[in-house]
């Protein structure tokens, strides 16, 4: 009896932001800083628009508010792919840690996470 062994492999992508320039990047090539603002910019806009408190929230984007009023699940796994890479970066300033760990707490809690 002939027997084979069939593996398949899940090609995960690295989730890629666009900049309001129309720049594509890997969040994993972002600077660290501009990957911490994009996050907390997706993360206000989910928790303005389903009942969290919002952080250092200064500006709305349209497209931005409309996806965390449409897609909240998407909203929230993207702040959480891009809370994973800020944790495996050590070069976050220091004013950026509490931030970083209040909404870090509002997405690990599910409190936007519907």
């Amino acid at each position: 009896m002939n027997t084979a062994i069939i593996t398949t492999r899940t090609i995960v992508k690295p989730m890629i932001w666009v900049t309001a320039q129309g720049e594509r990047i890997p969040i994993t090539k972002m600077e660290t800083t501009h990957l911490f603002n994009a996050m907390k910019m997706v993360f206000n806009h989910l928790a303005e628009a389903h009942g969290g408190m919002p952080v250092w929230f200064v500006r709305q984007y349209g497209d931005v508010a409309r996806a965390a009023e449409i897609a909240p699940h998407v909203m929230a796994e993207m702040c959480a792919k891009m809370l994973a890479e800020l944790d495996r970066r050590n070069d976050l300033p220091e004013n950026y840690c509490l931030p970083l760990e209040q909404i870090r707490g509002q997405i690990t809690n599910r409190r936007l996470n519907k």
